[in-house]
């Protein structure tokens, strides 16, 4: 039984490795920065977060509020 604990266990590292060295690879974790940079360098966008931002924070501090107070 031991054995076979070991070979599952060398076979799901070795398919961790080859996940992490596939995703390190494609660039994939640099989207939501160069989604950010996007935004802030389109000030177009700004007026419709900002417009929703207010009413969207006060909501979730009247819920978060009313949850623990």
């Amino acid at each position: 039984m031991s054995k076979r604990v070991k070979e599952t266990a060398k076979e799901e590292l070795e398919r961790v490795k080859h996940l992490a060295e596939e995703a390190a690879r494609s660039g994939t974790y640099l989207y939501p920065l160069r989604g950010i940079a996007y935004f802030l360098s389109h000030k177009s966008l700004w007026k419709p977060l900002t417009s929703k931002l207010a009413s969207t924070v006060g909501l979730g501090a009247g819920i978060t509020t009313f949850m623990f107070f």
